[in-house]
């Protein structure tokens, strides 16, 4: 599930959803108030929060599902429309209206999928995808959006940052080694070891 929060302004309150077993990286959308997601058993939902509750008793009052998008692990949100985008692993961007608390659009992206960002200035919402794909996303209008492109990047890179001022995007990998033959408790999903040495940042940007 993905949670939207109001916390006290300038304060970090622990807060535990009691729902899901990952939490994400949160975004900010107002004063105090921000989104953050959350894996359940692989189904995904949108939880969310009135303007109305007390940041410091850090609870949620609010959930709609993510209908056609499981397993939201990243977020980008656009605070001018009021829309949250939910990157999910089952390859599908989840489009929300937050205030109304319904999913109002939804759009194909890459698999693997770890980091979202949205520039306003472009109307571009953009996803890093593992399988070496960054999928960019055009708003039409608040509740329409199509694909405009999916750039290739190299396996592994699903995490990325948007400088909202040069409007260009940063994304990193490494080359990676065998996939581990069991589980261990310190790599209990069998992730494949980092290569010392072939950390690389890609800087992409719109064409001129």
């Amino acid at each position: 599930v993905a949670l939207l929060l109001r916390r006290g302004v300038g304060h970090d309150i622990p807060f535990t959803s009691g729902v899901g077993d990952h939490e994400d990286l949160g975004r900010q959308f107002g004063a105090g108030e921000l989104v953050d997601g959350v894996e359940e058993a692989g189904e995904g939902d949108i939880v969310g929060l009135d303007e109305e509750i007390d940041g410091k008793a850090a609870t949620v009052t609010r959930r709609w599902p993510t209908a056609g998008c499981k397993n939201p692990v990243a977020m980008a949100i656009d605070t001018t429309h009021h829309r949250l985008f939910s990157g999910c692993r089952s390859g599908v961007l989840a489009v929300s209206d937050y205030n109304a608390g319904r999913v109002v659009a939804t759009a194909p992206i890459g698999m693997g999928v770890d980091g979202a960002a949205f520039d306003a200035a472009t109307g571009d919402v953009f996803t890093s995808n593992a399988d070496g794909t960054l999928t960019v996303i055009h708003e039409n209008n608040p509740d329409q959006y199509h694909v405009v492109q999916n750039v290739q990047t190299a396996p592994g890179a699903r995490n990325m940052g948007l400088d909202p001022v040069t409007h260009r995007l940063y994304v990193v990998t490494a080359e990676f080694g065998p996939v581990p033959a069991e589980s261990t408790a310190a790599n209990p999903r069998r992730r494949p070891p980092i290569v010392p040495g072939t950390f690389k940042m890609m800087v992409i940007e719109r064409g001129r």
